[in-house]
C-alpha cells in the first residue's frame, strides 16, 4: 500500500512540533533562571541602587559611578555570558529549538545534508531530545523528550518508506514578502 507522502507530511508536522517543544524547554529553563534571581538585585541594592525587577540594579549615583559594571554582575554570571560553560548550559535548548524550526522550514538557512535525509533528521531529533529536552524544564522536558522519541520513530520509518519525500519543507512561500 503506497503512502503517497502521507507519513512524510505527519512527520514534518512532528519535526515542527519537536522544534517548538525544544524551544519551549529552553524558554522554561531561562524563565526559571530569572525566577531564581530574586536576590540578584537585593544583594547589591542599598542606598545607592534601585531594583528594576528582581534581576537588575539601577544606580542612583552620579558621575562615573553609574558605569560600575559589577552592579549587575549576577545578570552576567548567570544568564548572559560568553563563558562556554554558562553559554552552553543556559542556551543549548533555545538554539537547538530555533535551529530545528528555522533550519528545516526555510530554504535559505537549511543545511542540505541534515534536512534532505530522513536518517540525518532522526539523528538530529535524537540530539535535540537528549541534549535539549530531557535535560531541561523538568517534567515538561521529559514529556517533550518522549514525544520527540515517537517523532523519531516516524522519521526513521520515513527513511525506509518515504524516501522520495524530503523531511524539510520550504514554508517561505507562505510568508508574505510584498507589504505594499
Amino acid at each position: 500500500m503506497p503512502l503517497d507522502g502521507k507519513l512524510a507530511k505527519v512527520a514534518r508536522v512532528g519535526i515542527f512540533l519537536s522544534g517548538l517543544l525544544t524551544l519551549g524547554c529552553g524558554v522554561i529553563h531561562i524563565v526559571y533562571i530569572l525566577h531564581d534571581s530574586d536576590d540578584w538585585c537585593t544583594d547589591v541594592a542599598g542606598s545607592n541602587y534601585d531594583c528594576i525587577g528582581s534581576a537588575l540594579a539601577w544606580s542612583k549615583a552620579s558621575g562615573f559611578d553609574v558605569f560600575r559594571s559589577e552592579v549587575n554582575q549576577p545578570w552576567r554570571e548567570n544568564l548572559f555570558s560568553f563563558s562556554p560553560d554558562l553559554l552552553i548550559d543556559v542556551w543549548t535548548a533555545v538554539f537547538l529549538g530555533l535551529f530545528t524550526l528555522v533550519g528545516f522550514f526555510t530554504q535559505t538557512l537549511r543545511i542540505p545534508s541534515l534536512a534532505n535525509s530522513w536518517l540525518a533528521t532522526t539523528l538530529w531529533l535524537i540530539v535535540c531530545m537528549l541534549w535539549g529536552q530531557f535535560a531541561y524544564a523538568g517534567d515538561f522536558g521529559v514529556i517533550s523528550g518522549f514525544i520527540t522519541l515517537v517523532i523519531c520513530v516516524m522519521t526513521l520509518t520515513c527513511h525506509f518508506l518515504e524516501r522520495e519525500h524530503l523531511p524539510a519543507k520550504d514554508l517561505s512561500g507562505y510568508v508574505p514578502t510584498d507589504y505594499n
